[in-house]
């Protein structure tokens, strides 16, 4: 346990795999080593800082063999990388900011448990990359942003869960959310130029607003279940692989270049054209609705020989 009212300087600190550790810092806590050894490891380890005034040039490496939390004013890494692990009970928590600067990348790995996203996690040039071996849950305040790079989310067995007012941003990369179970999606932005790829094992849902939940040039969904999204985007590619119906609220031009259900109905409406490449649903009735308030320009849609097609 280190206590000091200004900043804390470390090179290594190694309480074993089950010692706890706690570090709180009236000030900044920065690494000075960049050896290979993690700068931290500990069984359950707590970091509380006053300040992110001197942010860690020389990055920092975090392993712990139980849960992980950070709170204060959290931790800024300046050039480098910021690089934590949980095993054991294995969740990670952060109720205070992350912040990479000079292209610093950020990843968080929770190889037992989850990570709960509560505060913002954001980088200039450097990528994000969250993974946890069950949920990851991104609260309303725990803003995912980053000026050129990619966010990846991989929840392996679990689920992903947006806040409603949850946002991730990516100016200049793209955004790819991967989960195990479910993703329920609050806004993921990567303006029109960029990409933003979904993948679950169950369904993919928003969160019952009405604004829109994938901004994005293409929005890529592959899903074991059903979709429910309303979306900005201007191309659009969804696949399902289980029972499950696609619903898409499109704010204004749309192209399909396919969606396909397995077992589901396929229901589309656009605030202006929609202009489809391939519809198809399965071959057992299942209905394929497509509503535009200006053009609808069509390649192939099937309905199969029992669905409805309006």
């Amino acid at each position: 346990d280190l206590t000091a009212p200004s900043d804390i300087q470390t090179g290594v600190i190694d309480a074993g795999t089950t010692g706890a550790l706690t570090l709180t810092s009236g000030g900044s806590f920065l690494a000075t080593s960049t050896q290979s050894a993690p700068n931290l490891r500990g069984g359950a380890i707590a970091i509380d800082t006053g300040d992110t005034n001197s942010p860690t040039t020389t990055g920092l490496t975090i392993e712990s063999h139980d849960t992980l939390t950070v709170t204060g004013n959290g931790l800024a890494i300046d050039g480098s990388s910021l690089s934590a692990t949980a095993s054991g009970t294995g969740t990670i928590t952060l109720q205070a900011p992350l912040t990479g600067t000079n292209a610093a990348t950020i990843t968080l790995t929770s190889s037992t448990g989850d990570v709960r996203v509560e505060q913002p996690i954001s980088t200039d040039t450097g990528a994000i990359e969250i993974t946890a071996a069950v949920d990851i849950d991104q609260a309303a305040t725990g803003l995912l942003s980053t000026d050129s790079a990619d966010i990846t989310l991989i929840a392996t067995t679990g689920n992903i869960t947006m806040d409603v007012a949850a946002s991730t941003m990516s100016t200049g990369g793209d955004v790819s959310y991967q989960a195990g179970d479910t993703i329920t999606v609050g806004l993921i932005n990567v303006g029109n130029a960029n990409n933003v790829i979904l993948s679950a094992g169950a369904a993919i849902t928003d969160t019952s607003d009405s604004a829109a939940d994938v901004v994005a040039n293409l929005a890529t969904i592959t899903v074991a279940g059903s979709v429910t999204l309303d979306t900005e985007v201007t191309l659009i590619d969804i696949t399902t692989s289980a029972t499950g119906n696609v619903s898409i609220d499109e704010t204004d031009d749309l192209t399909i270049t396919q969606i396909i259900t397995s077992d589901g109905s396929i229901d589309v409406n656009s605030g202006s054209s929609i202009d489809v490449v391939l519809v198809r649903s399965d071959t057992t009735g299942h209905a394929v609705d497509l509503t535009a308030t200006s053009d609808i320009q069509t390649g192939v849609i099937d309905a199969g020989t029992t669905g409805a097609l309006t």
